[in-house]
């Protein structure tokens, strides 16, 4: 039916969806209510593609724009059954070539839809998992200064200073040293 939701942003994303007739849309949605349509799907293509990476949690909102007939199909059966390929090593490529790639369209996304604080508060989310901040137990790599983190958030040093400063302040990460 006509804004039925499909999936949610943080659902795990286990299956891929093609659109057998009607129209879907699909939305990131801010932080402060605000949302932006990525894209209106119609008859014959797919979405969810999120699926093909392993433990990968959807980000984006899909509903129906009007009445919709969808299909559904687990990406593990997709990729075992019907391509005949090994779950294990296709993961692994997806993990290498698709996985960078999403990260860089939802920063891209961000841009039209986050402030400057919750952009940069996303840029120390994703070094959290940087393999030198893993080894150190949470501690950010030195190479993430204040002008690096700027040019991945789009903004001026000074501005990111700030953001970051309001961020430290809501206690979002704490700061010894450097």
């Amino acid at each position: 039916r006509k804004g039925e939701v499909i999936y949610r942003p943080g659902q795990a994303a286990e299956n891929l969806y093609l659109v057998l007739g009607g129209e879907i849309g699909l939305s990131l949605l801010g932080s402060k209510g605000s949302s932006l349509r990525l894209a209106v799907l119609a008859q014959g293509e797919f979405f969810g593609i999120a699926a093909l990476i392993p433990g990968w949690r959807r980000v984006s909102h899909s509903s129906a724009v009007r009445d919709s007939r969808i299909g559904e199909i687990p990406a593990r059966f997709l990729v075992e059954k019907i391509c005949g390929l090994s779950w294990k090593n296709f993961s692994l490529l997806t993990e290498l070539t698709l996985k960078p790639l999403f990260l860089v369209s939802l920063r891209r996304a961000s841009f039209l839809i986050e402030d400057l604080p919750n952009r940069v508060a996303t840029v120390l989310w994703e070094y959290a998992n940087h393999p030198e901040a893993r080894r150190k137990g949470g501690l950010l790599p030195l190479s993430l200064t204040h002008e690096e983190i700027a040019g991945l958030v789009g903004a001026s040093r000074p501005r990111v200073s700030s953001a970051l400063k309001q961020l430290e302040q809501r206690g979002f990460f704490i700061r010894k040293g450097k």
